[in-house]
């Protein structure tokens, strides 16, 4: 597939990314210790930094671990708010694992 840049000489370099997967894995390999997301573990607590190669190993740990579960190709529902072991969940399981049902408390 080609992709051509619209913000070419505009904003910063863009790369092309077919998959979830493959975000994780670039961006692992490309930000490395960046922090990739900050999030509070306490409401009105301090921001604990997550950087890209914690995030890609958190993704990749969870992943293996719902499969010697048994749950490979299987609809898996996700249920919380929005939160860092959510956004985890939710990557794990798109990038192999099976189906997401992403599922609101109300």
């Amino acid at each position: 597939m080609i992709y051509e840049n619209i913000y070419k000489n505009k904003l910063y370099p863009v790369r092309a990314i077919d998959t979830l997967k493959e975000m994780l894995t670039t961006s692992k390999e490309l930000f490395g210790k960046k922090p990739a997301f900050l999030y509070k573990e306490e409401k009105g607590g301090a921001y604990k930094e997550v950087n890209y190669i914690t995030l890609k190993d958190d993704v990749d740990a969870l992943g293996t671990k719902l499969i010697d579960m048994g749950l490979e190709g299987e609809n898996i529902a996700v249920i919380g708010e929005n939160c860092y072991a959510w956004m985890v969940s939710y990557f794990a399981i798109v990038n192999g694992v099976g189906k997401v049902v992403p599922l609101t408390r109300n």
